[in-house]
């Protein structure tokens, strides 16, 4: 679930589906997805904290926040997400 900064400051949670999988006890997998902050139609990015959480079997971990950086300081040579 990504928690994504709106233009009034706010976070509303965008849930984003990897996989479905069935394991036996005992058993583990590794799971990795890489998420585009690229401007699309139908989604804005805004410059700010941000935050992603896992969710498995409809539990939520806790989410870790991150910041997204605009433009200007891309083009500044900063760095264009960073943790917080």
């Amino acid at each position: 679930m990504v928690h994504h900064r709106k233009a009034n400051g706010t976070q509303t949670p965008k849930t984003f589906k990897l996989t479905t999988v069935t394991l036996e006890p005992g058993q583990s997998t590794e799971v990795r997805r890489a998420h585009s902050f690229r401007e699309i139609t139908t989604r804005r990015y805004h410059p700010g904290a941000h935050a992603v959480a896992l969710q498995v079997n409809g539990v939520l971990t806790e989410a870790v926040a991150f910041e997204v950086v605009g433009r200007e300081a891309v083009a500044a040579g900063e760095p264009r997400a960073r943790t917080a």
